[in-house]
């Protein structure tokens, strides 16, 4: 039995959504094989896709929610949820990025809320969908007592403001996009709620399958051989990928590698 873990933005969406042969090939996996959705996601925002996929019903796989925070497996309804980030972290990164970035939010319990930013007069003139969705969350008044993840638009510091940051918050700074960055407890981390799954199930790494584009899925690349990136992901994933492939073709993958074998 093959394990499919694969990451979504980037990775196996286009342009944020899932075409229907995507779908029809991740239903027929599912009937023999696992399937793992690892994402920097909410399960909010990742429910739209279990249930495109139908993965409640096959309950053949989970999901890995918020960088590694959080895991839902499917087959028994466990719910992991490692401890989130404590409100005097949160403070210590937004005091130490404030100046650095165009702009920062918070993510917690599935609220999205902004931060105040000089910038913003300039940012509803920048065209790019990232941009337009962030300021579309309402600013935040007060901040939660825990944090899941705080997001980071437009960084512009050093790299040690960044290693300074992650010692003194024990938090994790992950590039997701090329504009696009998250901050996280520093033991969340994807590749170690897959290593969970794959014991929990006692599935081997020889039979491991993961796509990712950032680096937030650098560590669980580097699980197995069979790892892949597309071609335009970050610098980082394509080192620790073993294969790279086009865009979009995640689905053509999984029929070529598992479901025709």
């Amino acid at each position: 039995m093959a394990t499919v873990v694969t990451d979504l933005d980037g990775t196996l969406l286009v342009h944020g959504k899932l075409d229907e042969h995507s779908i029809a090939v991740f239903k027929a996996l599912q009937t023999k094989h696992r399937l793992v959705l690892a994402t920097g996601r909410d399960l909010e925002s990742v429910k739209p896709f279990v249930q495109a996929l139908e993965m409640e019903r096959f309950q053949n796989g989970a999901v890995i929610l918020l960088n590694g925070g959080e895991l839902i497996d499917f087959q028994d309804g466990e719910h992991v949820k490692e401890p989130a980030m404590t409100k005097d972290q949160a403070k210590d990164v937004l005091k130490r990025l404030a100046h650095h970035a165009w702009q920062l939010y918070v993510v917690a319990n599935g609220a999205h809320e902004r931060t105040p930013s000089p910038l913003e007069p300039l940012m509803r003139c920048i065209p790019l969908r990232k941009v337009r969705n962030v300021l579309r969350h309402p600013r935040m008044q007060t901040l939660p007592e825990t944090i899941d993840k705080i997001a980071v638009l437009g960084y512009w510091g050093t790299g040690r403001r960044v290693a300074a940051m992650e010692r003194a918050t024990h938090t994790r700074y992950i590039r997701i996009g090329r504009f696009w960055d998250e901050i996280v407890p520093e033991a969340w981390d994807k590749k170690n709620m897959v290593a969970r799954y794959l014991k929990k199930h006692g599935e081997s790494a020889k039979d491991l399958f993961v796509f990712g584009d950032g680096e937030n899925d650098v560590r669980m690349l580097g699980l197995t051989a069979h790892s892949f990136a597309p071609r335009n992901a970050l610098p980082a994933a394509k080192k620790a990928a073993r294969h790279l492939f086009e865009p979009g073709d995640v689905a053509k993958i999984v029929e070529s590698k598992i479901l025709r074998l």
